[in-house]
């Protein structure tokens, strides 16, 4: 329960770390308007925040287990799209930037309360301290995808295609 709950811990951080220099890239490839620019955050941040609320009712229903599922599922197949995009399609761009929101905010309360449920409570606590630190590694493992792809985060457009693919192995790897 651990590895599979505190991955999607991890691959969460990971992508949500690199916002920033990645609408730098963004921006340097595809020439953003100052509002896309401004507005793929917050529609990754506004998807995030939805994901979130609908992730508990989804849970109660159907089970934890199903929402963090397509929480992987749905990064794997944002990351994907976003990789395969076209430079001329920014609403495409931004439709995918909130469902990546959105993959990411699914499956947290769900695996919050998964842990919760499922773990023994003398151990609750140290679990919930590992979920936390894959926060952090994930953060970290975004941080050396920028250095690796995007050594001037996001300055010129670099490799923002391949940092994409980087950030997505985690949820690649947990879901296998």
């Amino acid at each position: 329960v651990l590895v599979s709950v505190g991955g999607l811990v991890l691959a969460n951080a990971c992508t949500q770390g690199i916002v920033s220099p990645l609408n730098d890239a963004l921006d340097a490839e595809m020439h953003l308007t100052t509002t896309m620019k401004a507005t793929l955050p917050t529609l990754l941040y506004l998807g995030t925040a939805i994901g979130v609320l609908c992730s508990g009712p989804v849970g109660d229903r159907i089970g934890r287990v199903g929402p963090i599922y397509a929480s992987y599922l749905g990064l794997i197949v944002t990351s994907l799209w976003l990789v395969l995009l076209d430079s001329e399609k920014q609403l495409a761009l931004a439709c995918c930037r909130f469902l990546m929101g959105f993959a990411c905010g699914f499956g947290q309360p769900v695996s919050f309360a998964l842990v919760s449920e499922t773990m023994p409570s003398a151990a609750r606590a140290a679990a919930l301290y590992a979920m936390a630190t894959c926060g952090i590694m994930g953060y970290m493992l975004a941080s050396f995808g920028m250095r690796l792809f995007l050594p001037d985060l996001g300055v010129t457009a670099g490799h923002w295609r391949h940092l994409i693919g980087f950030t997505a192995l985690p949820s690649v790897v947990c879901l296998l």
